[in-house]
């Protein structure tokens, strides 16, 4: 996990230690013994919230590094336009998952995306895997193979099951044994990794918002 904006994580962890203050500060002023239960059960939530968002991506990194699910035949593309297979790069050679963090327009709050990197140089690249579109629509194999990769992606979105992608090349064998004639089209796609937020929520009492509050992830 590599964090693209410091100054904004500095100022998030300080802000969390303060918020956290606020809610110190509410609790020991609270009359009410109902109310001050449930400020009770928050002791803590910002800091609490921060680490375990992040926790979440490291975490999610480390998953995908160690089991990454790469058939020997996907394709590893470089910025300078070569490309080498997974069964050319070995164990050491293959891309190791990196997610990157970067400022949020939300206050107090951060954007972040998943990305394949290099891991000698660390210079970003992409993951194409093979893929087949297989067509239960009526397009017949000749309009099938006039389509795009954009295309085939389109019409399988909107298809409504009647195209179906699959990753699996024993999907097609099988299909191939069982007599099947639906049209197939196979092409190489782009494997894309998740983004999303890590999102300041500021909590609500009394129909005001608090100085206290805590952080959720958002993909």
């Amino acid at each position: 996990m590599t964090i693209m904006c410091p100054a904004e994580f500095a100022a998030a962890t300080t802000f969390a230690v303060r918020a956290d203050d606020a809610l110190l500060a509410a609790i020991y002023h609270a009359g009410d013994p109902e109310l001050r239960r449930k400020l009770e059960a928050r002791r803590g939530q910002a800091t609490k919230t921060l680490l375990a968002c992040l926790g979440a991506r490291a975490c999610a990194d480390d998953a995908d590094n160690k089991n990454p699910h790469f058939p020997p035949d996907s394709e590893v593309r470089y910025a300078d336009g070569s490309v080498r297979t997974i069964q050319e790069l070995g164990e050491y050679g293959r891309p190791v998952r990196e997610t990157f963090i970067f400022k949020d327009m939300a206050p107090h709050s951060f954007f972040f995306r998943e990305e394949w990197l290099d891991p000698n140089t660390r210079q970003r690249v992409e993951v194409f895997d093979r893929c087949w579109y297989i067509f239960r629509d009526g397009t017949t194999q000749e309009a099938a193979n006039e389509l795009s990769d954009e295309e085939l992606e389109e019409a399988w979105q909107n298809s409504n099951g009647a195209i179906e992608r699959t990753f699996f090349e024993g999907r097609i064998t099988t299909l191939t044994a069982e007599g099947s004639h639906a049209p197939v089209v196979g092409t190489m796609r782009r494997r894309i990794g998740m983004c999303g937020g890590i999102i300041w929520h500021a909590d609500w009492d009394g129909g005001q918002q608090a100085p206290y509050g805590s952080w959720s992830t958002h993909t």
